[in-house]
């Protein structure tokens, strides 16, 4: 790993292309890239490092780190870590401890680990939050551009989301209003019209269907001279991830584990739902352990206080 350190991120693509003309092709539906066996990191105190299999020195975890295969994972005096698995399994590694990560589990070295109770729903998420690997950077996921003059939208292009209401916006909007918002089926057949006030615009509850791709383009009547649409591709969770995170979100419920919580938070943070996500992060914080480490995940996420749209208005009851 050296200086470069793995992050939770979709399998949908962090490649941002955040402007997409008309004449564009209708989107092909999205096909998961296989993951790669690995741990994430869903809870941790204190000082607890890992070294990658390449890498000549360790560097601090944080929350949501996803650990490849052959990472070398050390506990301090006074830290811990709990590590999930894609095929639900968590252990706990213990203080003073060192282990390292392997298909079949961690593999102690030195120290104690211990087994906590499995969740099975990880394992139809492993596609999303164990696919893919990217430096993190600091601020946790890619929201802006490094191209000068282009449109920056959000969700960005390829960005997977959840079925249901969905935000979308420029953050650098080019022409004057009213805006209209169109969205596009893999077919081109156009799913979604209307009228915004601005460069912001909701698609409602009832347009976006589980595991398919679509095209949403915002226009202003009065558009800058020779400029292109914008807009961006967008796949939603399909119905088995859909039904997996249902179950995340019941178990937290009834058991109250922080490590769950913050798993959930990453993977609602992926899906661009970060209302969701700080709301699943306070939560976790009340329960005590790993405070610190859930405060700078927060902080990451640019978590402030406020209301939190609940999990009903996210999607459609199954």
């Amino acid at each position: 790993m050296g200086r470069t350190r793995s992050v939770l991120i979709c399998l949908a693509g962090l490649t941002v292309v955040p402007v997409v003309t008309g004449a564009q092709e209708p989107p092909a539906r999205a096909t998961p890239a296989k993951p790669e066996a690995a741990a994430i990191v869903c809870l941790l105190e204190g000082e607890v490092t890992a070294t990658g299999p390449d890498a000549k020195e360790a560097v601090e975890l944080e929350l949501l780190d996803v650990l490849p295969d052959g990472t070398r994972v050390a506990a301090s005096a006074g830290g811990w870590a709990v590590l999930g698995f894609a095929d639900g399994r968590r252990v706990r590694l213990e203080e003073s401890s060192e282990a390292l990560v392997t298909p079949a589990g961690l593999e102690l070295v030195a120290g104690a680990a211990t087994p906590l109770p499995p969740v099975p729903a990880l394992a139809k998420l492993a596609p999303v939050v164990l696919g893919a690997r990217s430096r993190r950077v600091a601020t946790y996921r890619p929201r802006s551009l490094a191209s000068p003059g282009v449109l920056e939208v959000r969700p960005p292009q390829g960005a997977l989301v959840l079925p249901g209401v969905t935000t979308v916006e420029l953050n650098q909007p080019c022409g004057s209003g009213p805006w209209t918002i169109t969205v596009r089926d893999a077919t081109g057949h156009a799913v979604h019209r209307a009228e915004a006030a601005g460069p912001s615009a909701v698609i409602p509850e009832g347009v976006l269907e589980p595991g398919q791709s679509y095209y949403w383009t915002l226009q202003a009547r009065e558009p800058c001279p020779r400029s292109s649409t914008p807009g961006a591709v967008l796949t939603t969770l399909d119905a088995d991830a859909l039904a997996a995170r249902d179950v995340l979100a019941a178990s937290i419920e009834s058991s109250h584990d922080p490590a769950t919580a913050v798993l959930l938070a990453g993977f609602d943070y992926v899906l661009w739902r970060d209302d969701l996500a700080c709301r699943r992060l306070h939560v976790a914080s009340e329960e005590g352990a790993g405070r610190t480490s859930i405060a700078r995940l927060e902080k990451r996420m640019s978590c402030r206080a406020g209301p939190v749209v609940a999990d009903a208005a996210v999607r459609p009851a199954p």
